[in-house]
């Protein structure tokens, strides 16, 4: 899907395929979370609505976000393509704009799948928990890496300025030699 303005200019670069990590199978706990992928952008065997259900109408712009976990909560896997098949224009009047009715009608969404699949809800719970912790070990590893390298910069700068030698900042935030 790519993502455009009112005149059907590309807006940035946002892929699905970098939006979340779990992009086939059960991606129940990534709509937990919130949706990625628009509505038109999605192909469901008939059979599958005849099991599940269609849009409930009442929940407005997420409507079809509780689709998708309905139909992933019913044990169907979700299949992801990478390429961009669709365009999605953002303008002042996108139903996504109305932030107070995205949220009241995401939060009754959310009440609804709770309701009717727990068990299902509290295992990808289980699963965000397990995916939070992960990334705040990867990202404590970055912040320590990042600090042992700014040491060696540091470092570095302090042994040519010993040298009388002094950086300036060149074009593109490149370091060089004044």
């Amino acid at each position: 899907m790519q993502r455009v303005n009112a005149q059907g200019e590309p807006l940035d670069d946002y892929a699905v395929a970098t939006a979340r990590r779990i992009l086939n199978g059960d991606i129940l706990p990534s709509l937990l979370v919130g949706g990625y992928f628009t509505p038109h952008t999605v192909l469901v065997p008939r059979r599958v609505l005849d099991q599940v259900g269609l849009y409930d109408e009442t929940l407005g712009g997420t409507a079809d976000t509780e689709l998708w976990m309905r139909i992933v909560c019913e044990n169907f896997s979700a299949r992801f393509i990478p390429e961009k098949l669709a365009y999605y224009r953002i303008h002042d009047t996108n139903m996504s704009a109305d932030t107070a009715h995205m949220l009241e009608t995401q939060q009754r969404a959310l009440d609804a799948i709770v309701t009717r699949y727990p068990h299902r809800v509290a295992s990808a719970l289980h699963e965000l928990i397990c995916e939070h912790q992960r990334v705040d070990r990867d990202s404590a590893w970055a912040r320590e890496m990042i600090a042992a390298q700014q040491r060696e910069i540091d470092a570095l700068r302090r042994a040519l300025n010993t040298r009388g030698v002094r950086l300036a900042r060149a074009r593109g935030g490149k370091m060089v030699a004044a």
